[in-house]
Parts: structure tokens; C-alpha cells; sequence
């Protein structure tokens, strides 16, 4: 059995840049990396973005800078080591409203979510014999209902092999499931990648560059000409769709 544990990111306003990303391992590998996560962290519950803050926020107020830098490493040196894999989607919110005007406000979300789905579910099928994965996201009640439908939809798509291995969906609180204080920890930093792009000539930050290292996470960024193509492809089908 697979197991999934995903997270979104994005900035403040939601009018940067959206990403979801999603970290994968059997119950073995993520009994480890929970088990040195609880050691670090202990009841803390991680979020990136707090032990990132000036001032440190949340479970993390209070604590020096130098400490939470410390943490910080810790919890990188825990995915490191282990043998999880991690895949990253992202998009500038901008470039898809631009594009795709009249959908939702949450759409992003749902365009990130399906592609990270799409990606970690290929990977069960790459293993003899194919595992079941199941996923398990960050509890957003913006998005719960209808990511689970979406999901359900996968689940039904015969001609896709990856349909068969879909497990089950389901959206947990950080504070209960310690899986998805990594999956924010690996979210934050493929936001936080595209975000300095777009906003300064920073260097790839450490974090990133350490999990990109071990060549077991990747991202993949839709920009503006993978968008209008993939608009082009999804016009092209329902003209195709109307004719017959």
C-alpha cells in the first residue's frame, strides 16, 4: 500500500502563485519519517510559513530565529534521508485568470490538484505488481466536496491504467496526521520557488536545492504557453466533440 500526503501553498491575496504538492512512500517509509518528525517536533504542529515568519508564529512564537532555522534543517535532513518521493505542481495565478477568465476562483486549486494526482498516481502503476495509493490532503473546507468528486471521477476512467490503483481520498487536520507537515514543508517550497522568480533574482533556496539533490522530488511549473496550448488542446476536442 502507497501512501500520499498532499498540501497547497500560495501567497496571501491568492493573486501570485498557486501550487499543490504531494509527498509519496509506502506505510514502512512513512512510519519512519513520522517517527523522526515526532522526535524533532514532538506536539508542535509545522507549518512552514510560521517557523519561516519574522517573528516565528503559531506553535513557533517565541522561539529565536537560530532556533527555527535549526528546525528547519532538521526537518529537510528528515525527507533527505528517507526514501520518499515528492512531486510538485504550480502555476502563476495571473497567467490562469488571463487565460481562463471565466472560471472559478478556486480553480488553481483544482488545476494543481488534478495534476498532482495525475503524476503520483503514474507511480503506482510503475511498481510490480501496482499498489494500491491512497491520498490523503490538508482539510480545506473550500475544497473538500469537490476534490473528492474529481477524484471519484479518476477512479473511472477505464482507459487510464493508473484508475485502477486509485485508493480511497480523504482530508486531515496537520495536528492529527504528521504526514502533512512534511507535504507543507515540500508545498511551501515549490510556492515559494516560483514566487521568487517572479519577484527577485534570490538563488534556488537551500531546502529546495537539498530535495532536489536526491533527485526524488521534482516540480512541474505550467506557464503561460503550456496553458494557452493546453487551452488549444481542450478547444480542439470539443470541436471534434460537436461534430460527432
Amino acid at each position: 500500500m502507497l501512501e500520499v500526503y498532499a498540501d497547497e501553498s500560495h501567497d496571501e491575496k491568492q493573486e501570485s502563485v498557486f501550487a499543490v504538492s504531494g509527498l509519496l512512500g509506502t506505510e514502512r517509509e512513512w512510519d519512519d519519517v513520522e517517527g523522526r518528525w515526532k522526535a524533532v517536533f514532538g506536539d508542535l504542529t509545522f507549518h512552514a510559513a510560521d517557523i519561516e515568519s519574522d517573528p516565528p508564529r503559531g506553535d513557533f512564537e517565541g522561539k529565536s530565529r537560530q532556533e527555527c532555522i535549526e528546525l528547519m534543517h532538521q526537518a529537510v535532513d528528515i525527507l533527505v534521508d528517507s526514501r520518499i518521493l515528492g512531486f510538485g505542481c504550480c502555476l502563476d495565478i495571473r497567467d490562469f485568470r488571463e487565460i481562463y477568465p471565466g472560471d472559478r476562483m478556486d480553480a488553481p486549486y483544482y488545476f494543481c490538484f488534478q495534476n498532482a494526482l495525475l503524476e503520483l498516481a503514474e507511480v503506482s502503476t510503475q511498481i510490480i505488481p501496482p499498489e494500491i495509493v491512497n491520498f490523503t490532503f490538508d482539510r480545506n473546507r473550500d475544497y473538500c466536496h469537490n476534490a473528492t468528486i474529481l477524484f471519484d471521477k479518476f477512479t473511472k476512467v477505464g482507459e487510464w491504467p493508473s484508475s485502477l490503483t486509485l485508493g480511497k481520498i480523504s482530508f486531515a487536520d496537520k495536528q492529527l496526521e504528521k504526514g502533512l507537515q512534511p507535504a507543507d514543508l515540500f508545498a511551501r517550497e515549490v510556492f515559494k520557488h516560483r514566487y521568487n522568480q517572479l519577484t527577485s533574482n534570490r538563488p534556488l533556496r537551500i531546502p529546495l536545492r537539498r530535495l532536489a539533490d536526491t533527485k526524488r522530488f521534482r516540480l512541474q511549473f505550467w506557464s503561460k504557453g503550456d496553458l494557452l496550448e493546453l487551452k488549444d488542446v481542450i478547444l480542439e476536442h470539443l470541436r471534434k466533440t460537436d461534430k460527432q
